[in-house]
């Protein structure tokens, strides 16, 4: 709990951060002066990159009696990176878009990764896309998966990453991403999540060295879903005239 000014070889430390928030429109509340300046523990939802909250995105079961379908998106990596892959709900019937499961591991060569990516069909069965990055040698190994696998995994659109993070947490904060809680591998997606934090020194670039392999194949394949086009039924909407409506 020691903060910066239980530090006794900083000098006139108060003042020195009273220029640092007046120059950057921060106050005494604001979480990067607490946690930074203050020793306190505070969560700041603006410095993550996916603003993933239990409290608002964690689903205990996925609902039934609706028909849904699949989207898969895989990151590829070799040795120190892993590849990763991630599965999303969606239906037309559900307001927003579900992580079923998460799954990443080193050192995988494309015929065994190809293996894992059949589990996930026999598992799944109904993929609307299956999305990879074609990066690299990515190219080759989605090639391969397409010609000697049987499996239709189509190149991941990559441009504009840093427009369409802003678009996904914008899903996390009004609750149209959720997240199966239990599912296999799934705490390795929310766990970058939680830990993915923006570079303060470059705008718009994520901060070198943390893990985000989970996360950019939950991004890829989150591209490719229209959850954003749900409607509710008729019965839902508040009646004409009314002040809900």
């Amino acid at each position: 709990r020691w903060s910066l000014f239980d530090n006794l070889y900083i000098p006139n430390a108060r003042a020195r951060v009273e220029v640092i928030l007046e120059k950057n429109g921060w106050t005494w509340e604001t979480p990067k002066v607490k946690r930074e300046y203050l020793g306190l523990w505070c969560r700041d939802e603006e410095s993550l990159v996916y603003p993933y909250l239990a409290e608002r995105n964690d689903l205990e079961t996925l609902p039934g009696g609706i028909e849904w379908s699949y989207y898969l998106g895989l990151d590829l990596g070799h040795s120190p990176d892993p590849s990763a892959v991630v599965v999303w709900a969606e239906s037309v019937d559900y307001p927003a878009l579900v992580a079923v499961e998460a799954f990443k591991k080193t050192e995988m060569i494309p015929s065994e990764l190809a293996e894992k990516l059949h589990e996930f069909v026999g598992r799944y069965k109904r993929f609307a896309a299956m999305v990879g990055d074609s990066g690299g040698l990515g190219k080759m190994a989605i090639e391969e998966f397409k010609k000697r696998h049987g499996l239709p995994v189509q190149p991941a659109e990559k441009k504009h990453k840093y427009d369409y993070q802003q678009l996904m947490a914008d899903d996390f904060k009004t609750a149209r991403i959720r997240v199966l809680v239990g599912a296999p591998g799934i705490g390795e997606l929310t766990d970058e999540w939680n830990h993915l934090e923006w570079d303060p020194d470059k705008p718009g670039r994520e901060k070198q060295g943390l893990p985000n392999h989970c996360a950019d194949a939950a991004l890829y394949s989150w591209r490719r879903a229209y959850h954003y086009q749900y409607q509710p039924p008729p019965d839902a909407l508040p009646g004409e005239g009314t002040e809900a409506w």
